[in-house]
């Protein structure tokens, strides 16, 4: 037999000599889902658990909010050095708070008031507005729906903004006809808010202030070089919020952020990570070595078979690989064992304690990337302890298995 076709024949020879081993080969198997299995619930209660919550964090907009307390002179240099940041996610000049305070009434025969409605600046990717889209021109509007309600209106109806001002020792009331184009999801914005275009705070605080005559928004008084009281400020993802609020608090302003509740998820995702590590770390290294220890044994008990293989012309090679295939095969089976116990151990966790911890979500799940890499993982580990393990396997003499006789 050529030395090419005898090697040729040690897959073979690995896949006889399992089938003639499977009890050994059983508890090899299963001594490595001892191994996996805690490995994999573990991460997977790591990316369900930090998932979620992160998710969480995620969909409600509030969290990625910046929120400037004061009033401050902020220029178009200022909301051009924090927009050019690439943390920012929204961003929109706003006036003083006591400029943005009016009076909405209905239109109809039967006048409905909403009294001290807080005008919200907004534009396109508002956060707050979910879906809808933003008012468009000057005399659009959406309302939160607390304003909604207390006014029974819908979406395309009209209403009045009421703007109040005392000039010269004299009251004076303008109002300003708007459309109702959107009703804001409720429980984003907790008081009674409208959004309207930035055009039309400016125009009010003009009006408050005194420096025009008359009440009338005009498309591009925002944009025209006006320094601002305040901005609303969302950063791109969580991870942004808190060194956007470090950019924006070397400005000189003073804000605020929900950076605790980001910071519990962090502290837990750090916490269940070392946890992962030293399990995976451990479990790792005792298998590793576990399997080393097995495969020298084996490797002795079988000395003279393979000496057998060399006198046939099986190179040192070929004979080394013997045990590599074997405990591939191993890893694979173990692996394949492992998942199904994973998918089945996830499911009892998740139906245990999803309504408890995260009522919408999963407590304990990995992705298919996450579970392929243990698994590619899982076959190196296995692989380089076999042939740590047979070594010595390239020592071995054809002369050996005749000196026995």
């Amino acid at each position: 037999m050529s030395r090419a076709r005898a090697s040729l024949q040690v897959p073979i020879l690995a896949l006889r000599g399992a089938v003639f081993e499977w009890r050994l080969i059983a508890c090899y198997v299963f001594g490595l889902v001892a191994v996996l299995v805690p490995v994999m619930l573990t991460a997977g209660l790591r990316f369900g658990v930090i998932n979620g919550l992160v998710e969480k964090l995620s969909e409600d907009p509030r969290n990625l909010e910046i929120v400037v307390v004061g009033n401050y002179q902020l220029t178009p240099e200022w909301f051009s050095r924090i927009g050019e940041s690439g943390l920012v996610g929204f961003l929109v000049p706003t006036t003083r708070s006591l400029s943005a305070t009016v009076n909405l009434v209905t239109l109809g025969a039967e006048r409905r008031m909403a009294s001290a409605v807080q005008l919200i600046p907004t534009g396109p990717g508002d956060p707050l507005l979910g879906q809808d889209e933003p008012p468009a021109a000057t005399d659009e509007i959406v309302l939160s729906a607390s304003v909604a309600e207390d006014l029974g209106v819908r979406k395309g109806d009209g209403i009045g903004l009421l703007v109040t001002r005392r000039l010269n020792g004299k009251n004076e009331l303008k109002q300003l006809s708007m459309k109702v184009v959107a009703i804001a999801p409720a429980g984003l914005v907790q008081q009674d808010s409208a959004f309207v275009v930035p055009d039309l705070l400016v125009a009010t605080e003009d009006f408050r202030d005194g420096t025009v005559q008359e009440l009338a928004a005009v498309a591009g008084m925002a944009t025209a070089g006006r320094v601002f009281a305040s901005a609303r400020i969302f950063a791109k993802t969580i991870d942004d919020v808190a060194p956007l609020a470090e950019l924006v608090g070397r400005t000189g302003l003073s804000v605020k952020t929900r950076s605790q509740d980001i910071a519990a998820v962090k502290l837990l995702d750090r916490s269940l990570g070392i946890a992962f590590a030293i399990i995976a770390t451990v479990g790792g290294s005792g298998y590793l070595l576990s399997v080393v220890a097995s495969q020298w044994a084996n490797l002795e008990r079988r000395r003279r078979d393979l000496s057998i293989l060399r006198l046939i012309g099986i190179t040192k090679i070929g004979v080394l690989m013997l045990p590599v295939i074997e405990a591939v095969m191993i890893a694979g089976f173990g692996f394949g064992l492992s998942t199904l116990l994973f998918f089945a151990g996830s499911r009892i966790l998740n139906w245990a304690f999803a309504s408890s911890l995260l009522a919408e979500g999963v407590v304990c799940q990995l992705g298919l990337v996450e579970i392929a890499a243990i698994g590619a993982t899982t076959i190196v580990v296995a692989a380089v302890a076999a042939v740590i393990g047979g070594f010595n396997v390239v020592r071995i003499e054809p002369g050996e298995s005749l000196r026995t006789l």
